[in-house]
């Protein structure tokens, strides 16, 4: 359980100075948070700590068929280091590939994405020819292809795939961290080696890269920036960087881990794993809205309720429905009987209402979730890393 807690609590540590507020960010969330029912909330399958699998990694993909696909940071059954699972509707688990920590890749880390032809992609952090982490290709069959071997890199993300077959994501590496692009033959160009300075350090751990129609690239790093606090960046097609928003700490968020998503009309939402208040010594995290010409709009501030029922340290990112609400995961907090290892499934409207749709109990429900996908029925599907009926995680669905 070290990496769970490394992972959790490592950013933490940082200070978060309570700066004063930018004039162009709006705190639009109050305390009108409103806790609710499970919303269907179902444990479709508990990890084992054998052959299967163990502490699933971020969130899990899902097929026109039902089928849902994710990975795990280690499996003590076979004493390999992660694997790649899919979940069928019945509750059936079948692991698709058992990493070695060789060629093939070790310890495999963010999301997955899948194709129309069921091929997924991902990344490791460890492996490789090179030792430092791999983007692979599994056919649905489990046979894995290494797109590209990391060796003065690891990744910081797992990738984005374009219509033409280009990879685009984020590493350590550098000073300070990159983003990079692997074209179909996994040749490697970076793009744009952030310095540490005002352009941004580190890029956040749990959000892969998104693109607009122009093939411009949005994420974010945890530090760096004018106040240190982290920024959300742009980076052109020819690799320029643009600083679109710098978190000051205190009430506008800070460290931003999560990533971004878009809308239609060129918003972005992220969540910052700390900031927004006093409380958590520095905060404990928010939802935001960065408007294209820059203006941030704090949309909550977590630890709003007594006892921090409402959910508190965002660490994965966000997804949207078509009404404009949002929806994500907090790795700590919430109704449950624990403060560390439980946290939230919430909802939250345009106007900055939350709901939370499910606290974890690190029980047999499952603890620190990772971030969520949706299907077009309205249920949410995520991974727990801890809890579950023999301790070693979980996979839920629950109602929007």
């Amino acid at each position: 359980m070290s990496h769970l807690k490394t992972r959790n609590f490592g950013t933490r540590l940082r200070s978060a100075a309570a700066l004063p507020l930018s004039v162009a960010a709006l705190i639009t969330g109050s305390n009108s948070s409103a806790l609710a029912g499970d919303h269907g909330f179902k444990v479709l399958y508990s990890f084992t700590d054998q052959d299967g699998g163990a502490y699933p990694v971020d969130g899990v993909v899902r097929d026109s068929e039902g089928n849902l696909y994710g990975m795990t940071f280690y499996d003590v059954g076979v004493s390999t280091p992660g694997d790649v699972f899919k979940l069928a509707p019945d509750g059936t688990e079948t692991v698709l590939h058992h990493f070695t920590n060789g060629n093939d890749g070790g310890y495999p880390e963010y999301d997955l994405v899948l194709d129309k032809a069921g091929n997924l992609y991902g990344t490791t952090l460890a492996g490789g020819a090179g030792g430092t982490g791999v983007v692979f290709k599994l056919a649905p069959d489990g046979t894995e292809t290494v797109i590209h071997s990391f060796s003065d890199e690891s990744p910081r993300s797992g990738v984005m795939r374009n219509k033409k077959g280009n990879f685009y994501g984020t590493a350590a590496g550098g000073c300070c961290g990159l983003v990079y692009k692997l074209a179909k033959d996994g040749t490697e160009t970076v793009l744009y080696a952030f310095t540490g300075g005002a352009d941004g350090d580190g890029p956040g751990f749990f959000g892969s890269l998104v693109a607009d129609k122009a093939g411009n690239l949005y994420g974010t790093t945890v530090g760096g920036g004018v106040y240190g606090e982290g920024v959300v960046f742009k980076v052109a097609p020819g690799g320029t960087e643009t600083v679109l928003h710098s978190f000051m700490g205190g009430r506008d968020g800070s460290i931003p881990d999560g990533g971004v998503i878009a809308d239609e009309a060129g918003n972005l939402y992220g969540t910052t794993y700390m900031g927004g208040g006093t409380g958590c010594g520095g905060g404990c995290g928010t939802v935001f809205k960065l408007a294209p010409d820059g203006t941030e709009t704090v949309l909550y501030s977590f630890c709003s309720l007594a006892n921090c029922f409402d959910g508190g340290f965002p660490e994965t990112g966000l997804v949207e429905d078509k009404a404009g609400n949002l929806y994500g995961t907090t790795t700590e907090y919430g109704a449950g009987p624990c403060d560390e290892e439980c946290g939230v499934v919430f909802k939250l409207t345009p106007d900055g209402v939350e709901t939370v749709l499910h606290s974890f109990t690190d029980g047999a429900d499952g603890g620190l979730p990772n971030g969520l996908t949706a299907d077009g029925k309205g249920d949410l599907y995520g991974t727990a890393q801890s809890g579950g009926a023999f301790g070693a995680g979980t996979v839920f669905r629950l109602k929007k």
